[in-house]
């Protein structure tokens, strides 16, 4: 006699859940960005500046918490990159079209007058956190 294969679990074609877990996201600082003070002279990591300036704009119009989300204790994905900034109007006119909910995506790159970068603002609308 030829021994017959177990009928306790029948094969199946459907599909198999596996376990699904959310994606983790770590509060860090990043590794490479450099505060550049407003002369341009003086450059710092994140670990040597104080939290008092996590609402500051660098030399390059690029705001503090925006990279220092560890010591601004700025962290987790809704937070830094699918938030507008609701005060924010472009050169600060306040029109519907200068803020950020209906700002042209081709502002995200520039600078307003104050030298702040648009897409520091302008998370969500500007996919901040996309390469």
């Amino acid at each position: 006699e030829t021994p017959q294969p177990s009928m306790s679990h029948p094969p199946s074609d459907a599909p198999t859940k596996a376990s699904i877990k959310p994606p983790v996201f770590v509060c860090r600082n990043s590794a490479g960005f450099r505060f550049v003070d407003q002369n341009g002279r003086r450059r710092r990591p994140c670990t040597a500046l104080p939290r008092t300036l996590c609402h500051r704009w660098d030399f390059h119009g690029r705001l503090m918490k925006n990279y220092c989300n560890r010591t601004c204790n700025f962290c987790g994905v809704a937070r830094k990159c699918a938030t507008n900034e609701r005060n924010f109007y472009f050169d600060q006119v306040k029109t519907k079209a200068n803020s950020c909910f209906y700002i042209s995506r081709n502002l995200c790159q520039r600078k307003d007058n104050r030298n702040r970068r648009v897409k520091e603002f302008c998370r969500a609308r500007c996919s901040f956190c996309k390469k």
